[in-house]
C-alpha cells in the first residue's frame, strides 16, 4: 500500500477520525491487483461529512477503489470481523484503538445468544414444512 502517511494524518485530524484501520485481502495477503481496499474509519464525534470524507480519502488513494466502513455505526460482528484481521494505520493514541477493541469484543460476546436464537430459529422455520405447509414455532434458547 502506497500513501502518504503526513496527508493521511492531515485528513484524520481535519475530520476528527480518532483510527484508521485497514482490513480484508489487503491485510491477508488474499488481494489481487483489482481488489478493494476496505478501511474502517473511527470517528471522534458524530458531526462528519461522509461525501466530503470520501471525496479526500480518494485522493489520498487515487489508484485502489474504496470500501469504507464507519466503525461508529457498524454492526458488532462487522466490526469483530474487522479486529480479527487488521493493520492499524492511523491511531495516534493507542487508547482509542484498545477501547475499541475491548468493546467490539464485548458487544460481540454479548451478542452471541442472539446469534444462537437466530440459527434456532432458522432451524426451527426449515423443519417446520409438513404436507405442503409451513409452520414456524418459536425457538428454544438453551
Amino acid at each position: 500500500m502506497h500513501t502518504n502517511s503526513d496527508a493521511l494524518d492531515k485528513f484524520a485530524q481535519k475530520n476528527n477520525i480518532a483510527m484508521i484501520l485497514l482490513f480484508g485481502s489487503r491485510v491477508t495477503g488474499e488481494h489481487r491487483e483489482d481488489s478493494d481496499m476496505d478501511l474502517g474509519l473511527l470517528f471522534s464525534d458524530n458531526g462528519y461529512d461522509y461525501t466530503a470524507v470520501i471525496r479526500e480519502l480518494m485522493n489520498i488513494f487515487p489508484d485502489v477503489a474504496l470500501d469504507i466502513v464507519v466503525l461508529n455505526k457498524s454492526d458488532p460482528l462487522l466490526n469483530f470481523q474487522v479486529i480479527s484481521n487488521y493493520e492499524i494505520i492511523y491511531c495516534p493514541v493507542s487508547e482509542v484503538f484498545l477501547q475499541f477493541y475491548t468493546e467490539t469484543i464485548k458487544k460481540y460476546h454479548d451478542m452471541q445468544k442472539i446469534f444462537k436464537l437466530a440459527d434456532n430459529y432458522l432451524e426451527n422455520f426449515a423443519g417446520g414444512v409438513k404436507n405442503g405447509t409451513i409452520t414456524c414455532n418459536p425457538p428454544k434458547v438453551n
